[in-house]
């Protein structure tokens, strides 16, 4: 067995330690919360929590409300294909009439048919005005002629441009035969060094003269002034 290291030698400390402790307990036995904040707490969390189960109640209601207007909604169309099928049944139980055009359009009026009536007329009649006025107006396409003779210009002035380039095109291949055979030939190779290379004068009489400068300087005399 190992004891402390460290042991209190000091009586006194010890009885202080000991009542600070007994003291801090009697304060945690008998401590108490203000009675007004615990009130508010209290009063906020049940509101937050009456807020919450009033949400969840009526979220429940209007799911069973969705519920019932999707099968009241199905329940309807049920009932208006049976009675669509117990129509049909009574329709093919019964003889026939042969339906015709005349007596389809008698049977069936729509309210607005004479207002259409009278608008188709006022429409044709519009179209009709529009078109005598067309035709009297005169065409302003009058130059004619001058038109005709400027397209003919034109097509004059592009068939000799054509031609101007065909022949500048053959006289152009024309002078690059020609250069290409000059390069090819000997002769016009010497003659080309020749003419590209600088003279020299070694032994000539140029190459003995020397340009040398003057010695004497003549000098300037200016008049002094007093």
């Amino acid at each position: 067995m190992r004891g402390p290291k460290y042991v209190e030698q000091d009586i006194i400390k010890k009885v202080c330690y000991a009542e600070q402790f007994q003291q801090h307990k009697f304060k945690l036995l008998n401590t108490k919360s203000d009675p007004h904040i615990s009130k508010k707490h209290i009063l906020l969390d049940n509101d937050k929590y009456q807020q919450i189960r009033a949400n969840k109640f009526y979220t429940k209601l209007q799911v069973d409300l969705q519920k019932e207007q999707r099968l009241f909604k199905e329940n309807a169309k049920i009932l208006n294909r049976i009675v669509d099928i117990g129509n049909q049944k009574t329709f093919s139980s019964m003889p026939k009439k042969s339906v015709t055009r005349q007596s389809s359009a008698n049977s069936i009026k729509s309210l607005n048919l004479s207002y259409r009536k009278q608008e188709a007329k006022k429409i044709v009649g519009e179209n009709e005005k529009l078109m005598q006025r067309l035709q009297r107006t005169p065409s302003s396409f009058r130059n004619k002629d001058t038109i005709l003779k400027d397209y003919k210009k034109t097509l004059e002035l592009k068939n000799r441009i054509s031609k101007y380039s065909q022949q500048n095109q053959q006289k152009m291949g024309k002078i690059v035969e020609r250069l290409t055979k000059t390069t090819t030939n000997p002769k016009y190779s010497k003659i080309n060094q020749s003419r590209t290379t600088a003279p020299t004068y070694k032994n000539s009489a140029l190459s003995k003269l020397r340009i040398e400068p003057d010695t004497q300087q003549q000098k300037l005399q200016f008049p002094r002034i007093k």
